[in-house]
């Protein structure tokens, strides 16, 4: 009977914890998602402290040492001179001694001037795809011409002369007073003589055949007419235009002639003669030594035939300053060339994949000659010593057109504003319009933009946005395509106060 009421007064409390158990599934089921969110946005919020905390565990835990350990998660080191070189923490490139630079963890770089695509292959594919690379340099390169003629005679009995049809195509080959290397069949051995070209004159009206005539020497036996005749006609590439016009036989050397200049990796065509900074972007200016045939030189926009080696005015206009250049000279009789197979031609362009460092290539458009016996005489767009992908570079042309954005796909490659990305969309320069003629600028201020071409902040071509601004940096005058990039250019204060709009008197 005493039972009773305590069965009466446990009822209520568990009639309570029953609703309170209903209540916290009624809030399980119907707030749950709100619930999640919620610990979404308390772990988003609270990730940088997380991923701090974790790395220092990690730091502790692994035993890295103080110059091991990085000094940010998100931040990271490279070299602009060797952009495969990484680190977490600000030191030199083990490479090129070079300060590293500090940048955000992924973030891509800028490619420097020049180059318009950046590729990086781990050993095993280079390996696996055959890619080897040869050293860019100088060779005696002949080019042959062969004809066929036949043996006529002269105004006396004994004069014999061989005569040929020439193509126009073959007429920039062939000299007066040429030696020419003859070849007359023979039923037991071919007989090889030697001879000189002695006229070349139009054969037709048009001017399409010319009549080539070679006259044999005086000790070669006397040929019956009518005897057909092989002729080789050997001539240097260096002896043809336009690498005939390159600069050779370089002055000689004094206590006075500088032997190195001060670049900066994303602004080349900028010489300075002291160490520092890059005005447009901070970089750290390094050293580039002169190769024994490179010569620093100051030349006019005006009149850029004229060479001065030291910097003063111009002898012809008397009126601004000479731009410094180097000059590379070439050895007599040979031109610097390039294996056919390292140069990818897409009807617009043709360039070269040059290895900056193992197992990176950069796409560097080049200006070549006609090819000769296997070779590309080089005529602008490489130095000697720079080495090439000769085999497998169609794999790397291959890689950027099938992926254009590949060079922001890896670190320190990213593509300039205003740049191409793909190697396969370079297009040629003088397909461009010119837009600087419609700006009112003198012949002077006309002949420097031109030589500047682009923009050295936006990289986009000059007078694409209208009138230009002028700004002297280091005693150069450098033309900027609007207001706008004036603010991003890091000049002294002497310097600053020197900026105008280019606008002819």
């Amino acid at each position: 009977m005493s039972s009773a009421p305590d069965s009466h007064s446990s009822s209520p409390i568990r009639q309570l914890f029953s609703r309170l158990g209903y209540a916290a599934q009624l809030v399980q089921v119907r707030l749950r998602f709100v619930l999640i969110v919620g610990a979404i946005f308390v772990l988003v919020a609270a990730w940088p402290r997380l991923v701090h905390y974790w790395d220092r565990m990690m730091v502790w835990t692994t035993g890295a040492s103080a110059g091991e350990r990085g000094i940010s998660s998100d931040t990271e080191y490279f070299c602009p001179m060797c952009p495969g070189v990484l680190s977490a923490w600000p030191e030199k490139c083990p490479v090129c001694k070079m300060p590293l630079v500090r940048r955000k963890r992924g973030e891509a770089a800028l490619l420097p001037e020049g180059v318009v695509a950046r590729m990086q292959i781990s050993p095993y594919r280079v390996q696996l795809g055959g890619i080897k690379t040869t050293q860019v340099a100088y060779l005696s390169l002949l080019r042959d011409v062969r004809l066929m003629g036949k043996v006529s005679e002269g105004e006396s009995a004994n004069e014999r002369f061989i005569d040929a049809d020439l193509s126009p195509l073959d007429l920039p080959l062939v000299a007066l007073d040429q030696s020419a290397e003859l070849t007359v069949p023979s039923a037991v051995a071919a007989q090889s003589i030697s001879g000189k070209v002695v006229a070349i004159e139009p054969k037709s009206a048009p001017k399409d055949v010319y009549l080539l005539r070679v006259q044999p020497n005086e000790s070669t036996p006397t040929l019956p007419a009518g005897t057909q005749v092989s002729i080789l006609l050997r001539t240097a590439a260096a002896d043809i235009e336009p690498l005939r016009s390159q600069p050779r036989n370089p002055p000689s050397l004094d206590k006075t002639s500088p032997r190195g200049v001060f670049l900066c990796t994303d602004h080349p065509s900028y010489l300075h003669r002291q160490a520092g900074t890059c005005p447009f972007d901070e970089n750290v200016l390094h050293e580039h030594p002169l190769l024994p045939n490179q010569r620093l030189e100051w030349s006019c926009p005006l009149h850029p035939q004229a060479r001065h080696t030291v910097r003063d005015e111009c002898d012809q206009c008397k009126t601004g300053k000479l731009l410094p250049h180097i000059v590379t000279y070439a050895p007599a009789g040979q031109v610097l060339a390039v294996p056919e197979s390292a140069v990818i031609d897409n009807g617009a362009a043709q360039f070269v994949f040059v290895e900056s460092m193992p197992g990176m290539f950069d796409a560097v458009p080049v200006e070549l000659a006609s090819p000769v016996n296997g070779y590309y005489p080089v005529v602008a767009g490489l130095t000697p010593g720079q080495r090439v992908a000769s085999s497998g570079a169609f794999l790397l042309d291959a890689e950027t057109r099938l992926n254009p954005n590949l060079a922001a796909s890896y670190f320190g490659a990213g593509g300039r504003e205003g740049q191409v990305a793909s190697a396969a969309q370079v297009s040629a320069s003088s397909a461009s319009p010119d837009l600087l003629a419609e700006l009112k600028l003198s012949p002077r201020q006309l002949a420097l933009a031109r030589q500047q071409k682009i923009c050295p902040i936006t990289r986009q071509p000059l007078g694409s946005m209208g009138e230009l601004v002028e700004l002297e940096v280091d005693d150069r005058e450098v033309y900027l395509c609007c207001e706008g990039c004036r603010s991003r250019v890091k000049v002294a204060s002497q310097s600053a106060g020197k900026t105008k709009p280019a606008v002819a008197p």
